[in-house]
C-alpha cells in the first residue's frame, strides 16, 4: 500500500512531504489543488475528512484548538494533565494551524486507520519539536529544518511493520522466562538513577517497565518505543523529547543504554542524573546479574514468548490488560490469547470471559499478521 503524508502550515505553506519508500510522489501542483479543495470546504463551514476514487484514497486532518499551558512535572506528580479542547479554558488556548494530508493507492483502507495515522504523525512532530513551536510559527524555514529530526520516525510510521501496535494502539511486549529478575533489575536501576521512568526494550518490544512508565498514555509509550527503534545504534544517548499529550511544552531527557545488540534500557528523567554517572556507576552494577537472561531477548522478539510454549496454530499473540480497578484477578491483569476467526474478527479468550471485537482498523492488517505464526 503506497502512502504519502503531506504537512502544511496556515495558508497551505508546505512544511514537508514524505513518501513510504522510493516511488512516485504527487507533484506539488496536485497537492496544492487538493489542499485548495480542503480550504474551500473549511471556508464554507464544512470539514472535509476523506475522499476516494478508483485509484486511491485521501484523508485530511486539521490540528488546532489545543491547550498551551504549563504542564506539571510528571516526575514529581501523578496527576498528568492532558491537552484539552478550547471550550474548556479559552484563556489558555492558542490556535495551531497545521493541516495534514495522507494519500494512499488503496481505496479500501479504513478511514479510522488513516485518521489514527495522521494523529500519530502529528504526535511524532510534537515529540521532537514541541507544541509551542508548532503553534507559534515565526520562521517557516527554521521550522522546516527542525522538523527534519522527525523524518526517520515519520518514515517508520509510513512503512509496513511486523508490530501490532499500529493496529491495537498499545505497545508490543514480550515475556522472558525470568521476567521477575528483569523487573527487579529495572526497579533497582531506576531507583538508583533518581525519580525517573524506565523500561527495557528488546527490538521495539517492551520486556519490563516501571509502574510510572505504564502510566503514560498508550500512544506515548508506543511512540517512544518506535522512536528509539529508528535511531542509529550506539552505546548511549541523551535526547530531549516532549510527551505529545502529557507534557507537550516541557521537554524531558530520554536516556538509552545498550546492554546487548537489540536490547536497550531507557530512562525518562529531568536534568539529573548525568549520562556519564549512570553509564559508569549504575549500568553494570544492576544489569550484570541479568546478562544470561537478556541474551534470550533477540530470539524471543519474533513471538513475544518462549518457543516451547504450546499454542494453537491460529493464535497470533498474547494480550495482557491492566485491570487492577476491576478486580479481575489477584495480580490485576487479564491475560488472554487472540486469534483470527471468521468472518475476519478477532476473538479474545481468557479464563474469565470471551470478547469478540470487530475493529475497523484491523481489517486491512489481518492478512499481514498471519505470517507471524
Amino acid at each position: 500500500m503506497l502512502l504519502q503524508v503531506v504537512c502544511m502550515a496556515e495558508g497551505g505553506i508546505p512544511l514537508y512531504s514524505r513518501p513510504a519508500g522510493p516511488g512516485k510522489q504527487l507533484p506539488f501542483s496536485v497537492i496544492s489543488s487538493l489542499n485548495g479543495v480542503h480550504m474551500f470546504g473549511g471556508g464554507q463551514g464544512v470539514e472535509l475528512l476523506t475522499t476516494c476514487s478508483s485509484a486511491g484514497k485521501l484523508a485530511w486532518r486539521n490540528f488546532h484548538n489545543t491547550m498551551l499551558q504549563h504542564q506539571p512535572n510528571l516526575l514529581e506528580s501523578r496527576a498528568f494533565r492532558v491537552a484539552t479542547p478550547f471550550e474548556e479554558s479559552p484563556a489558555s488556548w492558542k490556535p495551531i494551524h497545521i493541516t495534514m494530508m495522507l494519500v494512499t493507492d488503496d481505496n479500501q483502507s479504513s478511514e479510522a486507520y488513516l485518521q489514527r495515522l495522521l494523529s500519530s504523525f502529528f504526535d511524532a512532530m510534537v515529540l521532537l519539536v514541541g507544541l509551542e513551536d508548532l503553534a507559534n510559527i515565526k520562521n517557516v524555514e527554521r521550522l522546516k529544518r527542525d522538523l527534519r529530526s522527525s523524518f526517520q520516525l515519520l518514515d517508520s510510521l509510513l512503512c509496513p511493520s511486523e508490530l501490532v501496535a499500529d493496529i491495537t494502539g498499545c505497545a508490543d511486549c514480550l515475556v522472558f522466562p525470568q521476567n521477575d529478575l528483569l523487573q527487579e533489575c529495572l526497579r533497582g536501576f531506576v531507583s538508583a538513577a533518581g525519580n525517573a521512568l524506565g523500561c527495557l526494550l528488546v527490538r521495539n518490544r517492551i520486556a519490563a517497565a516501571t509502574e510510572r512508565w505504564w502510566r503514560l498514555l498508550a500512544g506515548e509509550v508506543v511512540l517512544l518505543a518506535r522512536f528509539i527503534s529508528t535511531l542509529s545504534a550506539c552505546t548511549s544517548r541523551d535526547i530531549p523529547v516532549y510527551l505529545p499529550r502529557t507534557s507537550p511544552n516541557v521537554p524531558y531527557r530520554l536516556l538509552t543504554f545498550l546492554l546487548l545488540p537489540g536490547v536497550e534500557v531507557c530512562l525518562l528523567c529531568g536534568p539529573q542524573p548525568s549520562l556519564l554517572h549512570i553509564e559508569n556507576e549504575l549500568l553494570e552494577r544492576f544489569w550484570r546479574p541479568a546478562f544470561d537472561t537478556l541474551q534470550l531477548g533477540p530470539a524471543l522478539s519474533q513471538r513475544g514468548f518462549v518457543l516451547h510454549t504450546p499454542l494453537h496454530p491460529g493464535v497470533l499473540g498474547r494480550v495482557c490488560v491492566r485491570c487492577s480497578r476491576m478486580g479481575l484477578n489477584q495480580h490485576g491483569n487479564l491475560c488472554c490469547l487472540w486469534r483470527v476467526g471468521e468472518p475476519h474478527c478477532v476473538h479474545f479468550t481468557s479464563l474469565l470471559q470471551k470478547h469478540t471485537l470487530h475493529p475497523s482498523s484491523m481489517l486491512p492488517k489481518i492478512q499481514t499478521l498471519t505470517r507471524r505464526t
